[in-house]
């Protein structure tokens, strides 16, 4: 076909090209969900690891123990009530 300038083919949509489409973008929809789901999977799983890894390190270290030397002396201070 030629076409000149002015002119535009018109393409007419057969059912079976529209049901093809939709169940392209169905297919299309349900693996995006799929890898949604994988990678959410993924991302939780790797998080849970490493909390569990950081409790562990937490549980496993011994506290630091206190001086128990005494740093200075102990002070009472005593309250003075001014009788006026």
């Amino acid at each position: 076909m030629i076409y000149s300038a002015f002119e535009t083919p018109i393409y007419s949509a057969s059912l079976w090209g529209v049901i093809r489409i939709l169940l392209w973008i169905i297919f299309i929809s349900y693996v995006l969900r799929m890898i949604a789901r994988m990678s959410v999977n993924y991302a939780m799983n790797k998080t849970r690891e490493e909390l569990e890894r950081q409790q562990r390190q937490a549980t496993a270290q011994p506290s630091p123990k206190k001086n128990q030397t005494p740093v200075g002396e102990y002070v009472d201070y005593i309250e003075i009530k001014d009788d006026k």
